[in-house]
């Protein structure tokens, strides 16, 4: 049975998902999910960046009443995705806010209370309860015995890694122990992307995006920062210098500065403020 704790988790990653209109099995794109979004009255920017695979995996920083999320499109894409969905588990769950202002995620497994939460929201949010049992009863025969292809199906319904799926599956009692292993064992015997190909799907989350992307609307909040006296020039200049097609020809930089509010290299970085 789950604590009471957990419950809460899950009812909250239930009603983020209907406040932010999410009826399929899956989550169908989590990152344009997040931009442009107004999450318990705060804006949320998401900001995507290839910072290499052994970096760290993500962050969220509460700012001006919004919040900041940051991934690395280098890990493979499963991964990601489970990064933002732990980001969010972070800002509904009230770990990042006026108290708490960053969290920088080098690793997911970490035993501290609030890590465990925001990895529990993050499998709730993209396999509900209800919507995996729906999943698994209109695909699958009953008692099955969950082979690697079914898992396989799972993580392309639902976009989640192969041990994410199992890990999922076991929590919610669906498998067991002996079968989580059974199956973890076999993937390491095989290939992930095998698998997807063998039912039919591309391995596209068996792969980085190192995708480069900084909402428009961030870079107007940049802009506006700058223009008002709370950034120094130079962090305009880089956050317009992490993308690729945007010159800092194209922003009005005329205004004096007095005061330093948002140091993007350090926040990709991961170092403190």
């Amino acid at each position: 049975m789950l604590s009471k704790r957990k419950l809460e988790i899950e009812r909250l990653a239930d009603t983020f998902r209907k406040t932010s209109d999410v009826s399929t099995f899956g989550i169908t794109n989590i990152f344009d999910l997040c931009n442009n979004s107004l999450w318990l009255g705060h804006h949320c920017y998401l900001i995507r960046y290839p910072l290499g695979a052994s970096a760290m995996l993500g962050a969220v920083q509460y700012r001006d009443e919004d919040y900041i999320i940051f991934s690395n499109s280098s890990v493979i894409l499963s991964r990601e995705i489970f990064t933002v969905a732990h980001e969010i588990g972070h800002i509904v769950l009230e770990h990042v806010g006026p108290n708490t202002r960053e969290i920088h995620d080098r690793y997911l497994d970490s035993v501290d209370e609030s890590e465990t939460e925001a990895n529990f929201f993050a499998a709730c949010l993209l396999m509900p309860k209800d919507k995996l049992n729906e999943f698994i009863d209109l695909q699958f025969q009953k008692n099955s015995g969950f082979s690697t292809l079914e898992v396989a199906a799972i993580m392309s319904t639902f976009n989640v890694s192969f041990e994410s799926a199992v890990n999922r599956l076991e929590s919610l009692g669906i498998i067991s122990g002996e079968k989580h292993a059974e199956l973890m064992q076999k993937k390491s015997d095989t290939t992930v992307s095998r698998m997807l190909r063998a039912i039919g799907v591309a391995p596209t989350l068996c792969a980085p995006q190192n995708i480069k992307s900084i909402p428009i609307e961030f870079l107007q909040w940049v802009r506006y920062n700058y223009q008002h006296q709370l950034i120094p020039i130079e962090t305009l200049k880089k956050a317009i210098d992490y993308l690729d097609d945007v010159s800092i020809e194209d922003f009005d930089i005329n205004s004096p500065v007095e005061d330093d509010a948002f140091n993007l290299e350090a926040f990709l970085e991961g170092e403190d403020e």
